[in-house]
């Protein structure tokens, strides 16, 4: 392989070592010569490349990319810089895109799926503007459904980027105890129409039906003052999930409190004081025949 530059060389390693699913480390890295091997161990993957002085072009000297290792899911190479750079002209693509062209590109590639758009046309002249967009793919839903235990949390943000708004999300828990997106969704503001909007199609992709057999979690009281309406069956530990944290506030000490000393400046009394005192074990009761003639202490004249 010939390249103009050790930089042009490198990124047709990173492109080879990301769509691979593997990743490697330098061993040398200077402007006239790259030597990188695999990052773990046992694997033969070796390149070494440096410029030629015949012709002056970067040129590999050995290769060897036969590889016996496993697929990584982490590759340190996929950083910001590679994804802009290869799917950039894409997004500016999908940037020319109306909401509804993407709504039916998202239902033809996952029929299953539920993908709503709401949009605003005050005349029939006018072209129609989108308030709010759900998106739910078929897998997401399925996945939930077989492989997550029944709890959902639910939780909104604001969108500070070009598009005002905010996103309405829905999550659950993996057998691996991470988190697992099932459904999100764009909207104007976040109220109680938006979220009576949000769980409904939420409820109608997880055939929810009334509640009952599944948790719902908010922060706050989020849900219950916008919309509790469409699982009325829904156990009450959905409103509970803040009470943890609100445990976590530094406690301050108050004027009422603030005579009460450490435990640290406790101190015990003397062992000489507490050595007599036997232990509960070692204390026997009487026999009920010695104590039945005891009078109570009322009747008990008291001493002149």
């Amino acid at each position: 392989m010939i390249f103009e530059n050790s930089q042009q060389f490198k990124e047709a390693l990173y492109a080879y070592a990301v769509g691979h699913r593997f990743d490697f480390k330098f061993v040398s890295n200077k402007k006239e010569k790259v030597r990188v091997v695999y990052e773990g161990k046992g694997c033969p993957f070796m390149v070494h490349a440096s410029r030629d002085k015949s012709d002056g072009y970067f040129k590999d000297k050995t290769l060897v990319i036969d590889h016996n290792c496993s697929v990584t899911f982490k590759n340190s190479r996929a950083n910001f810089k590679f994804v802009g750079k290869h799917f950039i002209s894409k997004l500016r693509i999908l940037v020319t895109l109306r909401p509804w062209d993407y709504v039916n590109a998202l239902r033809v590639a996952d029929v299953g799926g539920n993908f709503d758009l709401v949009v605003e046309r005050p005349n029939a002249t006018d072209i129609p503007k989108s308030r709010r967009i759900y998106v739910c793919f078929s897998a997401l839903r399925e996945g939930f459904k077989l492989y997550c235990r029944p709890v959902v949390g639910l939780d909104g943000c604001f969108l500070k980027g070009s598009f005002k708004g905010e996103i309405l999300s829905a999550v659950g828990r993996d057998c691996n105890n991470q988190i697992f997106p099932i459904a999100w969704a764009v909207v104007e503001v976040e109220n109680r129409e938006t979220w009576a909007w949000f769980l409904n199609n939420l409820q109608h992709d997880l055939g929810l039906g009334d509640g009952d057999g599944c948790t719902l979690l908010s922060d706050m009281q989020k849900v219950q003052n916008h919309d509790p309406s469409p699982t009325p069956s829904a156990p009450p530990s959905f409103q509970t999930s803040h009470v943890p944290p609100s445990y976590q506030i530094p406690f301050t000490p108050s004027s009422q409190t603030s005579h009460i000393p450490p435990s640290s400046q406790i101190s015990s009394p003397p062992s000489s004081q507490t050595s007599h005192v036997p232990s509960s074990s070692q204390i026997s009761s009487p026999p009920p025949s010695q104590t039945s003639h005891v009078p109570p202490s009322s009747q008990i004249p008291s001493t002149p």
